[in-house]
């Protein structure tokens, strides 16, 4: 509604507008309904569709997190890309941090169990309804079985599900749970971690920060969903997708990745496309020349 209300205003008043396409809203409304619902839904959601057309057709321009973001924008707005529109992806900041900080977050995150000398799968983030961590619990509890203790699960954050889930990992000692994790605590556990993990539960529709966070960090990463995200990590070969759902699958990519060759070439990929293309110093300022362009070209004019 915002987004409309100020395409209008600046078409009335000969103002540039810049739509910034990061969720795929209002379609993200119909898949939590079900399938059979969906066209009543649909029609429900009519008054939404109608300020997602009158705000992408009457801004000066269109921006978004990814390729398909923004083809999804233009076919409401009814038009092909032209100069006014681009794609920047999700950036995430490069955190300096004192290394006294760093090295009291180590010894408090070792007193909660997590193991500096094991092979660490990390997740931090919201315990949501988007996030899946049932699946790395059960791969947790196979690789256990199967007698490999070198890997370890830390799963940093909290939220609606993290009682069901401490619950589900109970008797594991290659799962622990940290909390939420402060600066400090993330700058340690992305240092001795070994692979991040994106857990997104299918109906994800977005990429989500957490790809960038792993990067900045030279994280390989174990990734649970396809679209945009799979083919940003297949892309710059930093990372390995697995079947959402299926533990089986999960720890597939685990030992494949956790090999020596794998391992390392992936974390190198990842630094390197952290500083290339996603850290946020590089994207926003790239951003603001865009932004400002529109002030300076005659092309930008207000449709």
């Amino acid at each position: 509604e915002l987004a409309a209300a100020a395409a209008r205003f600046g078409a009335k008043h000969e103002i540039p507008v810049i739509v910034d396409v990061r969720d795929l809203h209002p379609d993200i409304y119909l898949s939590l309904v079900p399938a059979i619902a969906r066209p009543l839904a649909r029609i429900a959601l009519t008054p939404l569709y109608n300020d997602l057309r009158t705000a992408v057709s009457m801004a000066t321009g269109i921006v978004a997190i990814a390729p398909s973001f923004l083809e999804w924008a233009l076919r409401h707005a009814g038009r092909a890309a032209g100069p006014t529109d681009a794609v920047f992806p999700l950036a995430y900041p490069d955190l300096n941090v004192p290394q006294d900080s760093v090295r009291e977050a180590g010894k408090a995150l070792e007193a909660q169990g997590v193991r500096p000398d094991r092979k660490i799968v990390w997740y931090v983030g919201t315990f949501n309804r988007w996030i899946d961590l049932e699946t790395p619990i059960k791969a947790a509890r196979m690789l256990a079985d199967a007698g490999r203790d070198d890997i370890q699960f830390v799963l940093s954050g909290s939220g609606d599900f993290e009682t069901e889930w401490r619950r589900q990992a109970a008797g594991l000692s290659n799962v622990v749970f940290t909390g939420w994790v402060d600066i400090p605590k993330l700058v340690h556990m992305r240092s001795i971690a070994a692979a991040g993990l994106a857990p997104y539960r299918s109906g994800f529709h977005t990429v989500g920060n957490k790809l960038f966070e792993y990067m900045a960090g030279g994280l390989p990463i174990l990734l649970s969903i396809g679209g945009d995200a799979r083919e940003i990590i297949e892309t710059h070969d930093a990372g390995i997708a697995y079947d959402g759902g299926n533990p089986a699958s999960l720890v597939k990519a685990i030992e494949t990745m956790l090999q020596n060759d794998v391992h390392q070439r992936m974390s190198e990929n990842s630094l390197r496309a952290y500083r290339e293309f996603y850290s946020a110093s590089k994207v926003f300022s790239e951003m603001i020349d865009f932004i400002l362009s529109f002030a300076r070209n005659e092309s930008h004019a207000v449709r």
